[in-house]
């Protein structure tokens, strides 16, 4: 082998080491996205959805009986649809928990027997359908002092403890996880939220395996320091980063001239009025949302701060038109895939 050849060799091996350390670099960085809605929308139909993006979909859910009990539907071909196409890409595929009355199974004692069937049918009702997990979306609406934001450690516990016996259930190789609120005044914080609803401890020691924060914050100067402030809260909870992924609203909050609320406008709906928007503009039709240097800017700032990985909700609000798609922008910053 001559000294050119060597040389050659060099940089080939150089480069290949180069390109494995940049992908394991990107291991293990989750983005977790729901699909709301019919998977057929024909403005938005899951097969063009970026899977490249993507490691888990929530869709679906189990079917369940008055008492509790859940089941497989195995005549839901929308489901297996979607769950074949979701695996062809290795993204994992959760249900909704599929319970009729949460407040019942968690919080009557009149209705134990919810729970108890529940807990004692759920596994299989993952296992014959397929599906890779559960995630939860309670928000505590109904419980005691929840009108004003407070959650007792008591109550995530017990929350906490329910996450941790559909764990069992369902087993080790699958998922569970919740969606939780942090403090703040935006759409899914609470003023008097500064308690966890989940356990920490519970949560660090894998009895369920992670959280995503309803971190729904615009900024219309790209600046990202709400997703500081709720990282700040993560660890004054003592809750290991590893198992967190940050939110990012893909809608909007449009606001009358008294800020009073009266739409969620999506971003795929946005999009059609500012085609090829500039990557650093936040504002589209007098409407702030989360652009594409903020998604990147997120996904970096996520990577760096040791975060299990993002929760762009939802993921079928993102545009798949006028070169205006959000998350192809945030898996940028994660390291991932390029614009």
């Amino acid at each position: 082998m001559n000294i050119n050849t060597t040389n050659v060799v060099f940089i080939m091996l150089k480069t290949i080491l180069l390109l494995m350390v940049h992908i394991s670099s990107c291991m293990g960085m989750n983005v977790v996205g729901w699909w709301v809605g019919s998977p057929d929308n024909p403005h938005f139909p899951i097969d063009k959805l970026n899977w490249d993006a993507y490691t888990h979909i929530r869709f679906g859910g189990p079917s369940h009986h008055p008492n509790g009990t859940v089941y497989c539907n195995k005549t839901d071909d929308t489901f297996q649809r979607v769950l074949k196409i979701a695996h062809s890409h290795d993204v994992k595929v959760q249900w909704g928990c599929g319970i009729e009355n949460i407040h019942d199974v968690l919080w009557n004692p009149d209705k134990v027997y919810l729970r108890n069937n529940y807990i004692d049918t759920i596994g299989d009702a993952v296992r014959e359908c397929g599906a890779d997990g559960i995630e939860l979306d309670y928000e505590f609406g109904d419980s005691k002092h929840m009108n004003v934001g407070i959650v007792t450690s008591d109550e995530s516990t017990h929350y906490s403890q329910l996450l941790a016996d559909i764990k069992t259930s369902v087993g080790p190789d699958k998922i569970v996880s919740a969606d939780v609120s942090i403090w703040g005044i935006a759409p899914g914080n609470w003023i008097l939220g500064v308690l966890p609803w989940v356990n920490a401890t519970m949560l660090n020691r894998g009895d369920f395996d992670f959280i995503n924060t309803m971190s729904y914050h615009w900024n219309k100067d790209g600046n990202i320091w709400s997703w500081k402030k709720d990282a700040w809260f993560i660890d004054k909870w003592g809750i290991d980063r590893k198992r967190v992924h940050i939110g990012i609203p893909y809608f909007s909050m449009n606001r009358t001239k008294k800020l009073k609320p009266y739409n969620e406008p999506t971003w795929g709906g946005l999009s059609a009025l500012c085609p090829n928007i500039d990557p650093k503009e936040n504002v589209c039709d007098g409407v702030v949302f989360v652009g594409k240097q903020m998604n990147e800017d997120i996904g970096r700032w996520v990577k760096e701060e040791g975060f299990g990985g993002v929760f762009p909700w939802a993921a079928n609000y993102d545009s798949i038109e006028h070169n205006n798609t959000l998350v192809s922008w945030l898996k940028k910053g994660l390291g991932g895939l390029t614009v």
